[in-house]
């Protein structure tokens, strides 16, 4: 028996060493032996998972907002401590602009930042992945499987940068708060909201998930449902806003999602094909929604987690009036209602099969993504992945001369713009 479990423990060992070696000399690999590593829940398989999806996010084209962070970046590492703190002051997301006049000063280049908060956002999703499969002891191999696809999806190393990193951030530190109890949980709601300042009503929302006013009763619960999926305007967005004790530099900031450029609601310029694909991608959200109705019921118990979703759908339904935040706040609800139907799975018929049905919409989630997005990876230098060692990949970065010839001042690939193509 201990024989066996020596041997046992050497072969593991070997893998893993032999695994490690072939991520330095060929990343792409040793994705075999990451992914066996994950499943069966090995740390270094995490680390090497996490670094690979964040070659693949800084691989991705300097466009868009990208290219916004690229010029800002380059701005940040040309100035001394005292007149970045004047930059800093008209900042209210301290994290990025910190990291990049750090790593500007260390000779980094901007892709050094999309590659940490890429490979940082992978590795929080997969601790909570082996938090959440070690809890339930009710997970078979064939749910574990299961959740990886579902907290763990492959188009999140394209757009996880600073929205996504703080939305991973902030439902890491949403599951560890109200979960498990866990004071670490609220540090790291808090560094979300310093990553993106549009994520701040979740501070209050922990406060006041500790007030047993927020008990509702199932009836209530899914009226509030109702009026989530349905309502479509509100006009308590400023007015809510001005009743709050900000500073005057911060309202303004916050107003411009309510009455300036960010308040635009895009769904109005979608096409037919692209509201039918929003609508499509909303059934994952429906039926989590549905699982937790089911969990809400089953422990009419007042729980800390029961008040703390209450509280964050009526925050929901009350920002409706500000597109890219009520946008914003329910991409949060959705991940963290994937996380709650995993956390109370069990084997009965009806959650299995909810959760295949699930599996199945997510999967065809991705592929629509990748398809979506598939004029970007064409522009991007993602073959790069396949053809380099770890120590050259560290080293990449886009040019100046390449980003000149293919991104416009607006930060949109030219070509893109070439074909008849608009942003919305």
């Amino acid at each position: 028996m201990i024989h066996s479990l020596i041997l046992s423990d050497r072969r593991n060992n070997q893998y893993k060493t032999l695994g490690i070696l072939i991520f330095i000399i060929y990343p792409i690999l040793s994705f075999p032996f990451i992914l066996k590593g994950i499943l069966k829940r090995e740390r270094w398989a995490y680390l090497l998972g996490a670094i690979l999806m964040g070659y693949i996010g800084m691989l991705y084209p300097p466009a868009g907002d990208m290219y916004r962070y690229a010029e800002d970046f380059n701005l940040y590492k040309e100035l001394d401590w005292e007149y970045f703190w004047i930059f800093m002051a008209l900042k209210f997301d301290y994290f990025l602009p910190l990291l990049s006049w750090i790593l500007g000063k260390l000779g980094a280049y901007p892709e050094s930042t999309r590659f940490l908060f890429v490979a940082c956002s992978y590795y929080l999703l997969l601790d909570l992945y082996h938090d959440i499969t070690l809890s339930n002891k009710d997970m078979t191999r064939r749910t574990r499987v299961y959740s990886l696809i579902l907290l763990v999806p492959l188009t999140f190393s394209i757009y996880l940068f600073r929205m996504g990193f703080a939305q991973v951030v902030l439902v890491y530190g949403i599951y560890w708060f109200l979960m498990k109890n866990r004071k670490k949980g609220l540090f790291f709601i808090i560094f979300a909201v310093f990553t993106h300042v549009s994520y701040m009503p979740f501070i209050f929302i922990a406060i006041a998930s500790r007030y047993k006013i927020f008990n509702f009763s199932s009836n209530v619960f899914c009226y509030l449902c109702f009026l989530l999926i349905f309502i479509e305007s509100s006009s308590l967005g400023v007015t809510l806003l001005r009743s709050l004790p900000f500073s005057e530099s911060l309202l303004v900031h916050l107003e411009e999602y309510i009455s300036g450029s960010q308040s635009e609601n895009l769904s109005s310029q979608f096409t037919v094909r692209q509201l039918i694909a929003k609508y499509f991608f909303n059934i994952v959200y429906y039926i989590t929604l549905y699982q937790y109705y089911v969990f809400y019921k089953l422990n009419p118990q007042p729980l800390k987690i029961k008040r703390f979703v209450n509280i964050f759908i009526i925050v929901i339904i009350m920002s409706s009036s500000v597109p890219i935040l009520h946008a914003r706040l329910l991409d949060v609800l959705k991940v963290f209602l994937i996380l709650s139907s995993l956390c109370f799975m069990n084997n009965s018929f009806r959650m299995q099969r909810l959760l295949r049905i699930v599996v199945v919409f997510t999967i065809i989630n991705i592929l629509f993504s990748f398809w979506q997005i598939r004029f970007f990876l064409k522009f991007s230098r993602i073959d790069v992945l396949f053809t380099s060692s770890s120590v050259q990949l560290i080293d990449f970065h886009y040019t100046d001369k390449w980003v000149s010839k293919n991104i416009d001042e607006e930060g949109h690939l030219i070509e893109w713009l070439k074909l008849g193509y608009r942003p919305l």
